[in-house]
């Protein structure tokens, strides 16, 4: 899901001076990073990465050449892996930051997503203690914008791109139902995460998302409290769309296709979750090449209207599908 904008109810009063300057920030990190070369990146990651081995084992004594493992807790959200992750990072602050900031005002704004961050850095320490892989990105503070986010603008309107396997499609979904999926696919994954500790040996740090989201409702739901300040309107937000409703279908089939083949596997047939998957992606992409075509042709489907950009995308979504289609057919005749 990749959001990219939103539309409340709410005019807003304050320049998000904060959200931006963050933003600034993150993205020149970013620039200094590449200027460093693979070397002396990984000794940038290795110092100021949060690591969970040095955190728990010594909080205080710092590292050579680097700072103490807690400062990492801070210095490890300004750092990240790839452009991709810096990408999506900053386009979720963007998206939602400026009517946290303008909501809760800048000073409040900036606490919040430090401790936010720092709070997901402690769920994935406590969680991993003994990895020794470095984690980096502002994933966890971000994840703390979407808790108050979800607080505070419910109601709200986001016009997002929905991908899932071979479908591509733009839907408007109410803010609520969208940060509520977005925290139960956290949990799902992270909880398939466990049993191979994925984290141990790097990955993506679900649970200091999950850890980021819970301290973002907590402090948000605190400071509004504290103020005697109302909270957003939930009455009418759990409405969804049927480009969403069927998205979501789309991401439960293919979920389903995946377990069954793991399932499968582990179970001693690991020939039969090969053709059972074939058969589960064939299906899911025709599927998809019947609703691009459509789409294409400016037809309106379960997946959209067939209108402006949304054509551009079945465009896409056709070529996409044409190539999963012929592969999960090889996968079954071979």
């Amino acid at each position: 899901m990749f959001p990219l904008r939103d539309t409340t109810r709410r005019q807003r009063r304050r320049f998000p001076v904060v959200a931006l300057s963050l933003l600034a920030l993150n993205i020149l990190m970013f620039l200094y990073e590449y200027t460093l070369g693979p070397p002396g990146l990984q000794r940038l990651i290795e110092q100021y990465g949060l690591v969970p081995a040095r955190l728990v084992a010594d909080p205080f004594t710092g590292v050579a050449g680097g700072i103490p493992p807690a400062a990492t807790l801070l210095s490890s959200m300004f750092l990240h892996a790839g452009l991709l992750h810096l990408g999506i990072n900053m386009l979720f602050l963007w998206v939602f930051g400026d009517n946290v900031e303008d909501a809760l005002g800048h000073v409040t704004f900036l606490a919040v997503y430090l401790a936010a961050g720092v709070g997901a850095g402690l769920t994935h320490a406590a969680l991993f203690p003994g990895s020794p892989v470095p984690s980096v990105g502002a994933s966890g503070a971000i994840a703390g914008v979407l808790g108050g986010y979800l607080l505070l603008f419910p109601q709200a309107l986001v016009r997002t791109l929905l991908v899932a396997g071979p479908f591509l499609a733009l839907g408007r979904v109410r803010a609520l139902v969208l940060i509520a999926f977005w925290f139960l696919l956290q949990i799902v994954e992270g909880g398939l995460s466990l049993p191979n500790q994925a984290m141990a040996d790097g990955g993506i740090a679900f649970f200091a998302h999950i850890g980021g989201f819970v301290a973002g409702v907590a402090l948000v739901l605190a400071i509004r409290t504290l103020r005697g300040q109302p909270l957003g309107r939930f009455a009418s937000a759990l409405r969804w769309g049927i480009t969403f409703r069927t998205w979501v279908k789309v991401v439960a089939g293919l979920t389903a296709v995946g377990a069954g083949g793991m399932v499968l596997t582990a179970a001693g047939a690991p020939d039969l979750a090969l053709a059972l998957q074939g058969l589960g992606l064939s299906i899911v992409a025709l599927f998809a090449l019947v609703d691009g075509v459509r789409r294409a042709r400016g037809h309106a489907t379960a997946m959209g209207r067939g209108q402006g950009g949304e054509r551009a995308l079945a465009v896409g979504q056709v070529l996409i599908s044409t190539v999963l289609l012929v592969l999960a057919l090889a996968v079954l005749v071979l």
